[in-house]
């Protein structure tokens, strides 16, 4: 378990609450829940409604997200998140969150988050653009990768014309 300090310092680390004050750090803090799960347990499964936002403060998570035909998995480890795309909408997760070994999340739900949110409008604001700058740094990557792909079928459709 994790004591309220141990949290205050985690949060500090998760780059979702950059700028945050000590103040908010603390509220946060005393909002969140930790929870344990085991290898091979899941924490979000593909149907769910989750509502949070999830940090690993200790272990790993392979985080499987799924698209028609397609999926994609990436593996989490220590002060890595998920969850942000859903923390504020009430809709069915495409994804699904599975403790690859003994893992502690803290977990922030929406109703708590969203108390705070009304009652300090700065942490808000710092939300937003803690998520703004994520989505930036998630389309730059999309564009490297539609770069070195596009490359690559170019060399490949050079050569069927050769």
């Amino acid at each position: 378990m994790l004591s309220q300090v141990d949290k205050i310092i985690f949060l500090k680390s998760i780059p979702f609450f950059a700028n945050t004050t000590m103040q908010q750090l603390t509220a946060l803090a005393q909002a969140s829940i930790t929870e344990t799960y085991s290898s091979d347990e899941i924490i979000v499964d593909v149907g769910d409604v989750p509502r949070a936002l999830f940090m690993i403060a200790t272990g790993k998570v392979t985080v499987t997200h799924f698209a028609g035909d397609r999926s994609v998995e990436h593996t989490l480890e220590t002060r890595s998140y998920f969850g942000e795309a859903y923390v504020f909408e009430d809709v069915e997760s495409d994804f699904r969150a599975l403790a690859i070994s003994e893992t502690i999340i803290l977990r922030l739900g929406y109703d708590p988050l969203q108390t705070l949110i009304k009652k300090d409008l700065t942490l808000s604001y710092n939300i937003v653009r803690n998520l703004s700058q994520a989505i930036k740094a998630k389309n730059d990557e999309i564009a490297s990768l539609t770069r070195t792909h596009s490359r690559g079928m170019h060399q490949i459709f050079d050569k069927i014309d050769s």
